[in-house]
């Protein structure tokens, strides 16, 4: 199925430039597969598990190339700072395959959804913090 975009009231020219640039349309991607990915895994569903851990890998592939591009141009602390971010999303995204593959295998233990949840949410920020820094030049 498609993804629908939810539209938005119009705001500034600033943030749809911001939400049309292609590392925000590449972070927007992997977020959304990686909430797919931990969807697939709470309900059990093996085939979405499987294609979507696939698109998690090709779209964090494609979206470090990406941003380790945009971060050659960034002032020094700007860059330490995408550097940092960059690397926690990395061990995020491990830390969501080991948990998810527990979870869709059948491991019941609730701290173990929860630590998924905790995951998905410090991608979120992080991955958020990115577009921040690389696309809103926040830094």
């Amino acid at each position: 199925g498609g993804s629908s975009q939810s539209g938005g009231g119009g705001g500034g020219g600033d943030r749809a430039s911001i939400q049309s640039h292609p590392f925000t349309q590449k972070t927007v991607a992997l977020k959304n597969e990686t909430r797919t990915f931990a969807q697939a895994c709470v309900k059990q569903d093996m085939d979405t598990y499987r294609s979507s851990g696939r698109s998690v890998q090709q779209l964090s592939t494609e979206y470090f190339d990406m941003l380790k591009q945009r971060a050659a141009s960034l002032p020094g602390d700007a860059r330490a700072k995408a550097a940092e971010s960059a690397g926690i999303i990395k061990k995020g995204i491990t830390a969501m395959f080991t948990v998810g593959k527990a979870i869709v295998n059948g491991d019941t233990d609730p701290a173990q959804k929860q630590k998924l949840k905790q995951v998905i949410e410090m991608l979120d920020k992080h991955l958020k913090a990115l577009v921040g820094i690389i696309v809103a030049k926040q830094f």
